[in-house]
């Protein structure tokens, strides 16, 4: 009877102790949970903070675009109004200029002129009357002193362009000349007879008897704090039009878009700032020429033949 009693106290010990183990074990796990738990909450109230943070430094990058865009536009547009100014105070001096006398002008080339009187100031020179008649004096043949009063710098590009225009001009005449003459003698084309000449588009960009041509060329004539001054030369055997824009990134585009005649010899000079990009098209989209500030693609024919 004692035996019994003595095993049943030692299993009553053993199931305590068990049983507290266990229970402790439990305790232990529960306080890692809750541990755990905490330290998620933690990491979402962080997450929360991070996504808040995100949500300002994107409406604060906004608004650094948009003063961006308009510290760019108001540059842009003070530097056009400084151009405009300056180039009013070239040609009033010019203007001025008019029935100057000079007792001697002599070329850099070593040409002497005598008993000179200024007839008149032009982008490429200056024409006097002399004692031994009419001359017009180009601006880079000028002394350092006249070249330097009427503002001649850059004026090469000018009488380099007028060159050029006059010939595009031949080309446009020629051109003109070869159509009317292939008119003329081939009034259909691939030998489709059925449609009669009457009912094509009077639209040299859609009409079947002529294929569409132009070229577009770009250059940097002059800069000025941060900004391109960049001239387009377009020449095109159909109405077309010229788009150019700003390629800079996150930067407002600034597209300008100019229609341009048939054989026209169109010249326009742009204020860029950053990259560019131009495309000449004709009025139905089909693109003739391309260029960029770091790209000539030559797709278009200078001649138009």
């Amino acid at each position: 009877m004692k035996i019994q009693i003595t095993l049943f106290s030692l299993l009553g010990v053993f199931c305590v102790s068990l049983y507290g183990s266990g229970l402790r074990s439990l305790e232990a796990e529960i306080e890692q949970a809750k541990v755990a738990i905490e330290g998620l909450a933690e990491k979402e109230r962080v997450l929360m903070k991070i996504d808040i943070e995100k949500e300002r430094l994107e409406a604060l990058e906004a608004k650094v675009n948009l003063l961006t865009v308009e510290y760019d536009s108001t540059a842009l547009k003070l530097t056009e109004l400084e151009e405009d100014e300056m180039r009013k105070k070239v040609l009033e001096e010019r203007k001025k200029a008019k029935g100057e006398k000079m007792a001697i002008l002599e070329t850099k080339s070593g040409k002497v002129f005598k008993d000179c009187t200024i007839n008149k100031v032009s982008d490429v020179g200056i024409s006097i009357r002399h004692s031994s008649g009419l001359s017009r004096v180009p601006s880079e043949e000028l002394p350092e002193e006249l070249h330097s009063r009427f503002r001649f710098e850059g004026e090469k590009a000018l009488a380099q362009l007028r060159e050029e225009r006059k010939a595009m001009s031949e080309f446009a005449r020629s051109t003109a000349s070869n159509s009317t003459s292939s008119s003329n003698s081939n009034p259909s084309v691939d030998g489709d007879t059925s449609s009669p000449p009457e009912k094509r588009n009077s639209d040299p960009s859609d009409n079947e008897e002529t294929t569409p041509k132009g070229w577009l060329k770009a250059r940097i004539v002059g800069s000025k704090k941060g900004t391109k001054e960049v001239e387009f030369r377009v020449l095109a055997n159909c109405p077309t039009r010229l788009k150019v824009w700003r390629t800079a990134t996150g930067k407002s585009p600034y597209v300008s878009t100019f229609t341009i005649a048939e054989k026209e010899s169109f010249v326009k000079t742009v204020w860029m700032r950053n990259d560019y990009q131009a495309e000449l098209s004709t009025k139905t989209g089909k693109v003739l020429d391309k260029e960029s500030s770091s790209r000539k693609t030559g797709l278009g024919n200078m001649s138009l033949d």
